[in-house]
């Protein structure tokens, strides 16, 4: 099962560009998108690939279907 990792922006009207360590992914603090079943963050791989990182809502992260 994968690691879990949360991230929160510690200061959401900050438009300055935080990022937030996930593994090996370096993602930006302020989400891309957010709807009823996750949220979405852009990051970097260390290779310099963008890629999307995907955080499953509370509720469904029990759920080992959707995991």
């Amino acid at each position: 099962m994968p690691t879990k990792t949360t991230v929160r922006d510690p200061a959401p009207s900050n438009k300055g560009g935080r990022s937030i360590a996930i593994a090996q992914y370096t993602a930006e603090a302020r989400p891309l998108g957010k709807g009823g079943m996750a949220t979405v963050y852009r990051a970097t791989a260390p290779d310099g690939t963008v890629v999307a990182i995907k955080e499953l809502m509370a509720h469904l992260r029990s759920d080992r279907k959707m995991v």
